[in-house]
């Protein structure tokens, strides 16, 4: 066909489109290869930028809503035959080019209907089971031409957005390009030339279709994808769940499997990144993956992309460095789609869906302890583990489902402990100790998991150790453990303070006073004060040994109990208890169980001893009190003294009393005040004497005006009488 030059006649190639476009009524009237030929010329003729006067020049005649009806007409419901097809295709390229940087045109062809037309487009050859040569063209065109009409221009990409545009042409990549199903084709017929001038046309496509969705999508909140889109997104993993033998015959060309490999990886890392973004951000999209009739399909491709998909073996046809390289980009997508998992598993509303979902626990346990049908060398695999424990924490957060991981037929608690060594990964700690968190919530797992030994190999694991301290996130989980487990509970607080030295609680005091981090500070000096209060409670049940250790020694309980009241009563715990009247000032509840465990330690001479002599020790407040965010509490933050500096625990005891902030509840009052009293009660010894002095000093005002406040609550003057000296 001869090339027809813009410059020499535009309005004759003008008006042939023009005049074609008038004969719509009758089909047969439209002279097709006179308007591709006229198409042709001036969409090569537009191809530079320095065609700008004469786009502008076109953009303002009929032109536009010329091409736009001539498309209406050529796919008016199906894929038309070849004249109308290669006339489409150079139709389509002029509209692009018209497009380009020009918000005019834009708006030209947005008002002649250019969008709706290229989504009827795009649906029509989404449904093509085997497009031609001619159907990829005018496909990737179209999407071309969408890029160019809506790229930086905001009307445009609001209006695909209403239109549902990211959706169908997500789905019309997916459809013409399924990442990794080339390789499974034998392509009989068709010589490796031919073949790989298709591909690179698919290919063409489907970059382009990535970049309109992230044009389209610039800008919104939440990526305007439909659920009607959620399965071809996610059932495009299954292809790289190995099922049949690569064939291809591209494999063995060089260029073609190279360009292919690329496009492969390109593709899947586009549609997890999606992915990701929908379950993260998309209530609906969780729901659709537990509620939906689609929900197993959907839901079992995610899985068996997470355990059975691997690396095919042609990656290593082109070396080491490239295979490696590969091998990182697609593990990077795997964890796009693990995190995904574990954001469909936290969606609350899908929580008994999940859970009741035939098989899916037992698959996720099965995960955890490596009990797989797969083959390899590793018998482990730590993605697994990951993805398993954070799934499972996800979906129990009932206490019934809690408690059914840890009974048969799961009895989690062994095979979760065993990951708990001081060479495991720290992702699988992470993992791991989040999951236990979790279980040791419901107050009923606390025996199973206390006896399993999982406070002795916390201790072992040297999770609070120096050297681990950079795993701040795995430490504060190790901390949640044990602060449920010792909450009321004698057995387990025991179990922590056992082996040798140094013990559990010895090892979260060091990390307390060693730790910048106010999470860690008071988190773990909760944890003490757990401690504390189970073993001054009565009558406590007797120790049961562990069944997996033999840490705990054989002697008598009282023995026991007094040995580790002691322990806790020395200076260091003290001291942490101390800090935390200071640093833990915003907070109601850390004041109560500071106050709360230091007078049940004042109730001994020697406690009482340590306690007055840390008060008056200033206490230097953390420069970053922000991080008190961090801590999960319920009531509203109180103010404190100050944000950095120092202070000490009498000052902020004191502070309680008087109430200087007006915003400290009284009970917390009253406790600061049998705390005050129990001191003086215990300060007994001739040692003590001015210690006595120095309490009664610091405090006796405050005591004596909320005696005397007719205003306070009965209990609150009575606790203030009772610190003062009274009955």
């Amino acid at each position: 066909m001869a090339e027809l030059d813009l410059a020499g006649n535009p309005d004759r190639l003008v008006e042939i489109i023009v005049a074609a476009s008038h004969n719509v009524i009758d089909k047969g009237l439209i002279p097709w290869p006179q308007v591709e030929e006229a198409a042709q010329g001036l969409a090569n003729s537009l191809r530079s930028k320095d065609s700008a006067d004469h786009r502008t020049a076109l953009g303002q005649s009929a032109l536009p809503k010329s091409i736009v009806t001539l498309l209406g007409t050529a796919y008016g419901h199906e894929i038309p035959t070849t004249p109308p097809k290669l006339a489409t295709f150079e139709m389509l390229r002029v509209a692009a080019n018209l497009c380009m940087d020009h918000d005019v045109n834009r708006q030209q062809f947005l008002d002649a209907g250019l969008l709706d037309i290229l989504l009827s487009l795009i649906g029509l050859h989404r449904q093509l089971a085997n497009p031609s040569a001619d159907d990829l063209k005018v496909a990737k065109t179209a999407v071309g031409s969408m890029l160019n009409a809506c790229l930086g221009y905001e009307p445009a990409k609001l209006y695909l957005r209403k239109s549902g545009a990211p959706g169908a042409v997500i789905s019309l990549s997916l459809a013409i390009y399924p990442p990794g199903e080339w390789t499974s084709r034998p392509e009989t017929g068709e010589n490796v030339d031919s073949l790989s001038n298709l591909y690179q046309i698919r290919i063409g496509l489907v970059d382009w279709s990535w970049r309109v969705v992230s044009a389209i999508n610039e800008g919104a909140e939440v990526p305007p994808i439909g659920l009607e889109t959620l399965g071809p997104l996610v059932l495009s993993l299954s292809n790289f769940v190995p099922t049949r033998p690569a064939q291809s015959p591209l494999i063995n060309d060089v260029d073609s499997r190279n360009a292919l490999i690329v496009a492969d990886l390109e593709a899947l890392e586009e549609s997890v990144t999606l992915l990701e973004a929908l379950s993260l951000d998309s209530e609906e999209v969780r729901l659709a993956f537990a509620e939906s009739p689609e929900a197993d399909k959907l839901l079992g491709s995610v899985l068996d992309f997470i355990e059975l998909a691997n690396y095919p073996q042609y990656w290593s046809l082109d070396g080491e460095e490239e295979r490696k390289r590969r091998e990182k980009h697609f593990d990077v997508c795997k964890a796009g789609v693990i995190k995904a998992l574990i954001s469909i598993a936290g969606e609350q509303k899908a929580m008994d869906s999940l859970w009741n979902k035939d098989g899916l626990v037992k698959r996720m346990v099965s995960w955890v302890t490596s009990d797989l049908p797969i083959q390899g060398e590793d018998a482990k695999r730590d993605d697994l583990v990951i993805a398993g424990c954070l799934t499972l924490g996800n979906i129990s957060r009932k206490d019934a489902y809690s408690e059914a991981l840890l009974r048969e037929p799961f009895n989690l608690a062994p095979q979760l402990i065993k990951f708990l060594q001081k060479d495991e990964d720290i992702k699988v700690k992470h993992s791991v100790t989040g999951l236990l968190k979790n279980l040791a919530q419901a107050s009923s797992n606390r025996k199973i998991l206390g006896e399993s030994g999982v406070l002795e190999q916390l201790t072992r694991s040297g999770i609070w150790e120096k050297e681990c301290d950079m795993a701040e996130t795995v430490q504060v989980s190790a901390i949640g453990i044990t602060k449920h487990l010792c909450n009321s509970d004698a057995n387990n607080t025991l179990r922590l303070m056992s082996g040798p030295s140094p013990n559990g609680v010895d090892q979260i005091q060091a990390l307390v006073e060693r730790s910048d981090s106010v999470i860690v500070k008071s988190e773990g000096t909760r944890v003490l004060a757990y401690c504390v209060k189970s073993l001054w409670r009565k009558d406590p049940a007797p120790v049961t040994q562990s069944t997996t250790t033999t840490d705990i020694p054989q002697q008598d309980t009282t023995v026991q109990r007094r040995e580790a009241a002691y322990a806790l009563s020395r200076t260091p715990i003290v001291r942490a208890l101390v800090d935390l009247l200071v640093t833990g000032q915003k907070h109601t509840i850390l004041l109560n169980e500071s106050s709360f465990a230091l007078t049940l330690i004042a109730s001994k001479p020697e406690g009482a001893t340590n306690i007055a002599t840390e008060l008056f020790t200033p206490v230097q407040i953390p420069q970053n009190p922000a991080q008190n965010s961090a801590i999960q509490l319920t009531e509203e933050p109180q103010s404190s003294q100050a944000n950095s500096g120092s202070s000490n625990g009498a000052a902020s005891l004191k502070s309680v009393v008087s109430n200087d902030s007006g915003k400290h509840p009284p009970e917390l009052r009253a406790n600061a005040c049998s705390l005050i009293g129990t001191l003086l009660r215990n300060l007994t010894s001739e040692a003590s004497k001015s210690l006595k002095e120095q309490v009664v000093a610091e405090f006796s005002d405050s005591l004596t005006a909320v005696s005397q406040d007719k205003d306070s609550p009965e209990k609150l003057v009575h606790a203030a009488k009772w610190a003062l000296g009274g009955p």
